[in-house]
């Protein structure tokens, strides 16, 4: 197939060109050469190119700066899929736009997972415009598949694991303050690309929730070990200390031991460091993946 790809040169843009390249014929696009919120600009691209599918991995995804610059982040998150579904309905292309889980308001009680068809509530301005956005591609008649996805981190970009990391290597020995009271489901890129190119090869329509697993124990023990393995692979470091909140529940302190060990790590254990309310936050998942070899 034919696909076109918007936001291309993003965290989850470059992995799904990477993992859709294979056995596809992908046209990349980003700014500044093509402006998503431009309705001219995407009628003369989409003519050209004809694509059979469109994925739309553009976004303003700064929380903060959403919330001064709304104009902005409305033309990107709403206005932008809105262009882009009308472009789709009339070639006829499959419409794959990528939201978010900003559009509920975070009042479930942890564990509970979010579902697609719960009521959906956003507090921010970015939650508010990719809601907005998903609204006008459901209104668009176009054939469409709404990936709502939370916390990606990857190779590519910026990303919180990422400085985390760079903070823990830099200064080892220093104390670090993470935020402990945000939970939700951390999705690794990679993995979101691949199940993106499932939706796109099944031709699947309707709103998903394509976070990393579906159980959020699952969740937790399956991104502590993929953090632990992107450690490995960017540092060489072999070692993991896990600490706090993670012995608070005995099934995910002995699951991440078995497989880190299985997976070649030397595997710690500090079970002095506070807890976070009965619960492992995704602060210290990514600490307790980036801490230093004999520090338990």
């Amino acid at each position: 197939m034919k696909i076109l790809i918007t936001g291309a040169r993003g965290q989850l843009g470059r992995d799904c060109q990477a993992v859709l390249a294979a056995a596809h014929e992908i046209t990349a696009t980003d700014l500044p050469e093509f402006d998503v919120s431009d309705a001219a600009q995407i009628r003369d691209r989409l003519v050209a190119a004809r694509p059979d599918v469109i994925l739309n991995c553009a976004a303003f995804t700064r929380v903060d700066d959403c919330e001064t610059q709304r104009g902005l982040a409305a033309q990107a998150n709403t206005d932008a899929p809105r262009l882009l579904a009308a472009a789709a309905r009339v070639l006829g292309a499959h419409f794959v736009h990528i939201s978010t889980d900003y559009v509920f308001d975070g009042a479930r009680p942890v564990p509970q997972p979010y579902v697609e068809s719960d009521a959906t509530h956003p507090l921010s301005v970015y939650g508010a415009t990719k809601l907005a956005g998903e609204k006008a591609v459901c209104a668009s008649g176009a054939r469409f598949a709404i990936l709502r996805t939370a916390w990606l981190y990857g190779r590519h970009g910026g990303n919180f694991p990422k400085t985390m990391l760079r903070l823990v290597l830099a200064q080892p020995e220093q104390t670090r303050r993470v935020i402990a009271e945000q939970h939700g489901s951390p999705t690794w890129s990679w993995r979101l690309a691949e199940q993106i190119r499932a939706v796109i090869e099944a031709r699947a329509e309707g709103v998903s929730a394509e976070t990393l697993a579906a159980r959020f124990q699952e969740t937790v023990a399956a991104v502590a070990r993929q953090l632990c393995a992107d450690v490995r692979e960017a540092t060489g470091l072999r070692a993991v200390t896990l600490s706090g909140g993670v012995f608070q529940n005995q099934w995910l302190a002995t699951t991440l031991v078995r497989r880190l060990t299985r997976d070649g790590f030397e595997v710690h254990t500090n079970r002095l460091v506070p807890a976070n309310d009965g619960g492992i936050s995704y602060g210290q998942a990514v600490v307790a993946a980036a801490r230093l070899a004999g520090r338990s």
